[in-house]
Order: structure tokens, then C-alpha cells, then sequence
């Protein structure tokens, strides 16, 4: 994004990168509630950013549904601690 912003002529570009969590950190309170977000919206999201798997790389609906199902469960362990760079 940066390259992109610089080639359109923007100039004094600061980037900030960050780690937004996929699951909650109760460890660190603001985490916490960022990766409560963040987990609802990724288990909201998944079915459809997934289901094109099955043409990609020809797996059928049901082994798309079944890996679903496992990042599903997978967010849901309380000990997991994912995160995104932003």
C-alpha cells in the first residue's frame, strides 16, 4: 500500500504496522476485547472467504465445510493466540 500511495504522488507517508488479534489475550485487557472482535468476525467471515477452495483446489463442498468446521473449533480453544499484521 505504501509503494502504491507514493507512485499516486503522496509524500510524508508514516506506516504503522500493528497486530490485530484473531483471538482474545486476557493476559492484556485491550487484546482481550480486540480479539473477541476479531474471532467473531473471522468465524462470521469464513464460510464465505473459504468456499472457493473447492474450485481452487478441487476439493469438494463437504471437505471445504469440514475444514471450516476445524478453524472453527480451532478459535475457539481458549490457549490459541492468533493475530493479523496490519
Amino acid at each position: 500500500m505504501e509503494d502504491m500511495l507514493r507512485d499516486a504522488g503522496f509524500i510524508g507517508i508514516e506506516v504503522e504496522i500493528k497486530a490485530w488479534p484473531l483471538t482474545p489475550w486476557p493476559e492484556i485487557k485491550y487484546l482481550d476485547q480486540l480479539g473477541n472482535w476479531g474471532r467473531r468476525g473471522m468465524i462470521e467471515s469464513l464460510n464465505s472467504f473459504s468456499m472457493g477452495l473447492n474450485r481452487e483446489l478441487d476439493w469438494s463442498e463437504q471437505q471445504v465445510r469440514d475444514k471450516i468446521q476445524a478453524a472453527m473449533a480451532d478459535l475457539m480453544q481458549a490457549d490459541r493466540r492468533y493475530w493479523v499484521q496490519t
